[in-house]
C-alpha cells in the first residue's frame, strides 16, 4: 500500500438546504468563504472511517492543530500513523517497524497545512462549487500529471449561514482511484499535546 493511496479524507454531510447554489455565490466568493471559515479552526479531533475505491474500510483518530499539524492514526491491521511537521509528512509503519518521510510540499495536503490560508496562489490550480448544500473545494498541483488532486467540502447550513464546516477531505489519484475518510465525533478547539506531533520512531 502506497503512502498516497492510504491518505484521501473524506466528510460526508447530507444537505440539501441551498435550492439554486450559483446564484447565490460565485466562484471567487465560495474560495474566500471557504478560507475565512478554514482559517478559524484552531484544533480538530475526530474519529474517522475510511473507504477505498475497492470498498477497503479502515478507521482510526484524527488530529489536526494549525497550522502545519496532522496527526492520523489507523487501527489494527494497518497499524499506521501519519504525522506531519513544517516541511515533512512522516509514515509510521508501525507492523514494519519502519518510518518514511515525504516533503510536505510535494503531498496534497499543502494547501490546508500552510501558515497563511491562501486556496488560491502558484503552487496550484483552484476551482469551487456549491453543490446540494456543500460547499466544495478542487486543489490540484501545477506540477502537472502524476499528481494527487485534494478536495474539500464544507458543510452550508443555511442560505444566510456564513459559518461553514468542514465535513470531507477526498485525495483523488490521477488513475481515477479515491480514499475517503468520514469525520466522526469531531471535537474543535480542544487542547492537544504536543506529543501528538513528534517525529515517529519505532
Amino acid at each position: 500500500i502506497t503512502f498516497f493511496s492510504l491518505i484521501s479524507i473524506t466528510m460526508i454531510s447530507p444537505n440539501n438546504l441551498l435550492g439554486k447554489e450559483n446564484d447565490i455565490l460565485n466562484e471567487k466568493q465560495i474560495i474566500r468563504m471557504a478560507e475565512k471559515n478554514f482559517s478559524s479552526i484552531t484544533t480538530l479531533e475526530a474519529t474517522f472511517i475510511q473507504i477505498a475505491s475497492d470498498g477497503n474500510i479502515e478507521n482510526g483518530k484524527l488530529y489536526f492543530r494549525r497550522p502545519f499539524q496532522l496527526r492520523i492514526d489507523y487501527k489494527e491491521p494497518l497499524n499506521l500513523s501519519l504525522v506531519t511537521s513544517k516541511r515533512w509528512i512522516y509514515v509510521n509503519d508501525k507492523n514494519q517497524k519502519q518510518v518514511d518521510a515525504y516533503p510536505l510540499s510535494e503531498s496534497p495536503f499543502a494547501p490546508m497545512l500552510e501558515k497563511k490560508i491562501n486556496f488560491e496562489n502558484d503552487s496550484f490550480t483552484t476551482n469551487a462549487k456549491i453543490k446540494n448544500g456543500v460547499a466544495i473545494i478542487n486543489f490540484l498541483n501545477k506540477k502537472g500529471y502524476g499528481t494527487d488532486q485534494l478536495s474539500l467540502e464544507f458543510d452550508i447550513k443555511s442560505e444566510k449561514d456564513e459559518v461553514w464546516e468542514l465535513k470531507r477531505w477526498i485525495i483523488s489519484q490521477p488513475n481515477g482511484l479515491k480514499t475517503k475518510i468520514t469525520l466522526q465525533n469531531i471535537i474543535y478547539g480542544k487542547k492537544l499535546e504536543n506529543k501528538l506531533f513528534g517525529v515517529p520512531s519505532n
